[in-house]
């Protein structure tokens, strides 16, 4: 009803309003990083119908009063097609609009000049198209405050910029450069921080459209009073290493997500320990990697809160990896932002999305903890063995004048006990060793071994029923409390057997104990984690 009624409602044309310079100036803060707006210029010239093969970006720096090298200017250079004067003034406006296709990275219409924007106050672009004509046109940002307006003008290129485009882009070749001067919003202006953020985003960002033929180049240099004193190349990275042989093929899987006319392609992997990444390098690359046709968008933890519900980070999964990957046709649904920097998916995608990667999660806890009770049980059948051999070299204690105090004697006795891990085997025999276990409310795990006046045992040992490593493997089957009661017993008899060598100072004595509280305390940790 309301609708008829608005629907019959005398009004006049919509007023046509322009773009005045405060709105421009607040745009221009849009939150994007220095490398993500280079990369806006950078995606047009790799849309299929421009046709580049080679991206340049020039940098020309200057010393700052304190002798550090700042960048003056950026030039933008490709190889591609070049612009008709159309298309040129088109990529000149706030919301420009063409014919898409499903796999341009470009379709929102403003990348291009907002990434500009936030970089510089005065931008010029020179193209040639086919016709072989060099037309120029620029923003200024002086001249919108001036005029209180947004828009760009043309000028005809001098003689020297036409032998300086033709010496980068090759006489009577069609391609584009776009120059990027007033500086003013790239902060720090630093080279060496410029520099490291590229050589970390451009591999990651645009590995698909490097990786699918060889002669494609996105490079980097650098001049300082017109010396070259950088130059780089961009190398491809794929950072599941899908095609690599130390990818577990247990946890490699490619889902197929179909939604109205598209599709989404979920991809879970997990690195064997061939990848050989430092831990701390696997951590930094752990996670998610979402691709709008074929181009990186957000990865990492970034992508972690996009995700609603996915997983967090955490040290066991920092090999696991995962990947998805859209067509533009399907941005609404993703809810692509303008910026190209995240999406924000309807729920029922996002669900479905979470399907293939939480699976690939619980494989990847089962196989890490599989390997951590491997790797534990390895362990603690060193320390087993270790305290064996010393039992059958160590001296007698000494007999003294030490008499254990009355206390109640309710631990389970480890005598003739068998310990078995793996294929270690160690028997503890109470009339051997003369160990008998107490329960005692202390603050560590054990504590003090006296002399017994029980004749068939030589030394009383405390140890902390209370104490969360203990009480928590009591509580589990009688075969995990022999073993733990035995390691105690053989662990205490190893450290006092100390006092039976004459030789020792008390200073050695003391290292000897340390090293063997902290095996100790190992072997319980193992213990628990076999036991869980």
């Amino acid at each position: 009803m309301l609708n008829k009624k608005l629907s019959t409602i005398q009004r006049t044309k919509l007023e046509a309003s322009s773009t005045g310079y405060k709105y421009i100036n607040n745009r221009r803060i849009s939150g994007y990083e220095p490398e993500a707006a280079l990369g806006e210029l950078i995606d047009n010239p790799l849309d299929p119908n421009v046709d580049a093969n080679k991206v340049q970006m020039h940098f020309h720096l200057e010393k700052n009063p304190r002798g550090v090298m700042e960048v003056n200017s950026i030039y933008v250079i490709d190889d591609g097609k070049g612009m008709s004067e159309s298309e040129l003034e088109n990529c000149h406006r706030l919301g420009s609009s063409r014919n898409y296709e499903k796999t341009d990275l470009g379709r929102f219409g403003e990348g291009g000049i907002m990434g500009s924007l936030s970089l510089c106050a005065h931008r010029e672009t020179f193209s040639r198209d086919t016709s072989g004509i060099l037309r120029v046109r620029c923003y200024d940002m002086d001249l919108v405050e001036a005029e209180d307006t947004w828009g760009s003008y043309t000028r005809l290129p001098t003689q020297d910029e036409v032998n300086w485009f033709n010496s980068l882009i090759g006489e009577n070749k069609t391609g584009t450069i776009i120059r990027l001067s007033k500086l003013d919003l790239i902060r720090p202006k630093t080279w060496e921080f410029l520099k490291k953020r590229l050589e970390n985003y451009l591999p990651k960002t645009y590995d698909n459209w490097l990786s699918s033929n060889s002669s494609r180049k996105i490079q980097l240099k650098a001049f300082h009073s017109n010396k070259e004193v950088y130059a780089w190349s961009s190398p491809t990275y794929d950072p599941l290493h899908w095609d690599k042989q130390f990818t577990l093929n247990a946890a490699r899987q490619e889902v197929i997500i179909p939604h109205g006319t598209g599709k989404i392609r979920v991809r879970t992997v997990y690195l064997g320990e061939e990848h050989g990444k430092s831990k701390s390098a696997l951590m930094n690359d752990q996670g998610g990697y979402l691709y709008r046709n074929g181009r990186l968008i957000a990865c990492g933890a970034k992508l972690q809160t996009m995700l609603r519900g996915s997983y967090r980070f955490h040290n066991d999964y920092r090999r696991m990896r995962y990947s998805i990957h859209y067509e533009s046709d399907l941005d609404v649904f993703m809810g692509t932002r303008p910026s190209k920097d995240g999406i924000n998916p309807e729920q029922s995608i996002n669900d479905k999305i979470l399907v293939p990667i939480h699976n690939c999660k619980i494989w990847t806890a089962k196989h890490i903890r599989a390997k951590k009770n491997q790797d534990n049980r390895q362990a603690t059948s060193g320390v087993l063995t270790d305290i064996a051999d010393m039992l059958s070299t160590a001296h007698n204690p000494p007999s003294g004048d030490k008499v254990a105090s009355s206390r109640k004697k309710t631990a389970a006795k480890p005598s003739g006990n068998l310990v078995n891990i793996g294929k270690k085997i160690h028997t503890l025999k109470k009339k051997q060793y003369g160990i008998e276990l107490v329960e005692n409310g202390r603050m560590g795990v054990f504590g003090d071994c006296v002399l017994s006046s029980d004749p068939g045992i030589k030394y009383q040992c405390d140890f902390n029923i209370d104490h969360p490593m203990i009480s928590y493997l009591m509580v589990k089957d009688e075969e995990t409390k022999i073993l733990i009661l035995s390691i105690l017993g053989a662990q205490l008899a190893c450290m006092n057997s100390f006092e039976g060598i004459p030789s020792l100072s008390d200073g050695e004595k003391s290292i000897l104990r340390d090293k063997f509280q902290r095996s100790f305390d190992d072997t319980l940790r193992n213990l628990i984690s076999i036991s869980t």
